[in-house]
This record gives C-alpha cells, sequence and structure tokens, in this order.
C-alpha cells in the first residue's frame, strides 16, 4: 500500500513539472504575427444575378400596365359606381407603388458589378425606370385616394405612368432571354 501512495506522489510531481512555468513565460504573452488584410475588387455580378433584380418586379410591372384602360375608367366612374371606386383606389395605389419598384430596381442594379454583355440593357432599363421613378403622382392625392382625372395636372401625372410603365414592359420584353 505503501509503495502505491509513493506512486502516486512520484506521478503527481512528474506531471506538475511538466507543466510548470517560469513566472517570466507566465506574464509574457505572446505577440501577434501581422496579418495582410486585403481589400477585394466587386466580383462582376452573373447574368442570373444581374437578371433576378429584374424578374423581382418584371410581373408586377406587367399587371400595372395591363389593368391601365381599366383603371382609367374606373377612375372616371368612381364618383357615381362605388365597385368602381374602389377599383380606382386599388388601382391608384398600385400606380404609386410602381413608381416604388422602379427606385428599387434602380437600386438594387447600381449595386451590381453588371457583367459587359448586359451594360446595354441595363442602361436601357434604368433609364426607362428612372422616368416612372421620378414621376411625381402626390399631384393626384395620397396613395389610397381616387385621382382626379379632371384636374389637368393629375390627369397628365396619370397619362405619363402609363406610357412609362407601358416603355418599362417592352423594355422587360428584351430581357426574356435571360429570365
Amino acid at each position: 500500500m505503501r509503495k502505491l501512495g509513493i506512486s502516486f506522489v512520484a506521478l503527481a510531481l512528474a506531471l506538475t513539472g511538466c507543466t510548470a512555468t517560469t513566472d517570466a513565460e507566465t506574464t509574457t504573452s505572446p505577440k501577434p504575427t501581422p496579418t495582410a488584410v486585403t481589400v477585394e475588387e466587386p466580383a462582376t455580378a452573373t447574368v442570373q444575378q444581374v437578371a433576378s433584380v429584374i424578374a423581382a418586379h418584371d410581373a408586377d410591372f406587367r399587371e400595372t400596365d395591363e389593368a391601365a384602360w381599366d383603371c382609367r375608367s374606373a377612375f372616371i366612374d368612381a364618383e357615381t359606381d362605388p365597385i368602381a371606386e374602389l377599383d380606382a383606389t386599388s388601382c391608384f395605389a398600385n400606380r404609386v407603388t410602381s413608381t416604388m419598384w422602379a427606385q428599387i430596381t434602380i437600386r438594387d442594379l447600381a449595386a451590381l458589378e453588371v457583367p459587359a454583355e448586359l451594360v446595354p440593357l441595363v442602361n436601357e432599363t434604368v433609364a426607362m425606370m428612372e422616368l416612372l421613378a421620378e414621376l411625381d403622382l402626390s399631384v393626384c392625392g395620397e396613395q389610397f385616394d381616387v385621382p382626379d382625372l379632371g384636374d389637368e395636372e393629375c390627369n397628365g401625372a396619370i397619362t405619363s405612368s402609363e406610357v412609362y410603365l407601358g416603355s418599362i414592359v417592352g423594355t422587360l420584353d428584351k430581357w426574356r432571354p435571360y429570365l
């Protein structure tokens, strides 16, 4: 039994001796090695990444454009027909929202390093979107109002939105091979 106790003590001392450090070693910490920081140039986006920005609101622009004439009728009939008034309110809200879709699309395209093959189409798309994005539909009221087409300024803004949406859809058609 005594031999066993001495063996444990010897083992404990041996293990402690292996891990013992001097005061100098415990107070000095290793100095970090400087690491070089590299700044990477933004990678060129893939055709699919650019096309996904276009696809995000493609259907929204198309639906708003397709509803343009029905909306114009609803704007006119809203004074006498409660159903037309609801339709007109929805139509105008979509029209106002389409200006926001254009702004989002412009922002998202600007954030990408566009592949050279798509630069002309992206530039054309942004030019069309900017027309709609900058359109001030507030001359027709708030987003959920019924626009008064009897007001010349409002009628002009609504007409411009119809023209711009039609132009955007024409430009979006050129994206079909990529979508």
